[in-house]
């Protein structure tokens, strides 16, 4: 047998033209991935088709949240429904309403507080409104205004006296004689106040307006914007009504 002494040695061509080459892939470590012996690019765990273990999203977010804590509880003072409560400019008392008195307190005494408006009458039958909404001026720590459910909002000085039972000042619209009804005392009633933060302006809300009123002008307010015009047609109906 003759041999090809050149590729005896090695120096010849190592794979002819007649050897087919490998067409296997091969992962970037080296693996070589032969689905001809049952191997699958399938790196879930566990494998086999079972879904992989899900772990919980952790969000993280730069934002800050704020919490509410209750750090005191301010009680026994009330003997109705608070309607209102409003901090004072100088950081250290506020006010609670309800229907019928207005108290101060302090913000680091909890079991005390001073009676400031007592609408309350000595026969419960001559009761004609109750206090809807209070709130303390804005710059100016020893005033503050409510309003009633008659329409009225009444500006107190607590200089004055301890007990604020008069007003400096008292804001109503003039109406014409003979025109209040039952009906319209109710449409009238200001659910509440507001405000501007100058202190300048005091913005109320009843059932059907919006007034602007001017604290320097007792007349009348300033500005009157109307809501619920839908419903201003029906009312006469509702007066017939309330005869019955």
């Amino acid at each position: 047998m003759n041999v090809d002494p050149a590729k005896a040695a090695g120096n010849g061509p190592v794979v002819g033209p007649s050897i087919p080459t490998s067409s296997k892939p091969y992962t970037a470590n080296g693996g070589c991935l032969d689905k001809s012996l049952g191997l699958s690019n399938d790196f879930s765990f566990p494998p086999g088709g079972v879904p992989s273990l899900r772990l919980p999203v952790v969000l993280t977010s730069n934002e800050m949240s704020l919490v509410p804590r209750c750090r005191r509880i301010y009680a026994h003072a009330h003997d109705y429904h608070i309607n209102s409560i409003s901090n004072n400019s100088d950081g250290e008392t506020f006010i609670s309403a309800d229907d019928l008195r207005i108290n101060l307190w302090n913000l680091e005494i909890s079991n005390q507080s001073f009676n400031i408006v007592d609408v309350k009458p000595a026969n419960m039958e001559d009761l004609t409104e109750v206090i809807t909404s209070a709130e303390f001026h804005p710059t100016h720590c020893h005033m503050l205004a409510y309003s009633s459910s008659r329409g009225s909002i009444r500006l107190v000085d607590m200089r004055q006296s301890a007990l604020c039972d008069s007003h400096s000042k008292l804001f109503e619209e003039q109406e014409v004689p003979g025109s209040r009804s039952f009906f319209t005392e109710i449409i009238a009633s200001i659910s509440d106040i507001k405000f501007a933060k100058d202190g300048r302006y005091i913005l109320s809300r009843d059932y059907m307006t919006l007034k602007l009123w001017d604290i320097n002008m007792d007349s009348g307010p300033v500005s009157t914007f109307q809501v619920h015009e839908y419903l201003r047609p029906k009312q006469p109906i509702s007066c017939v009504w309330l005869l019955f």
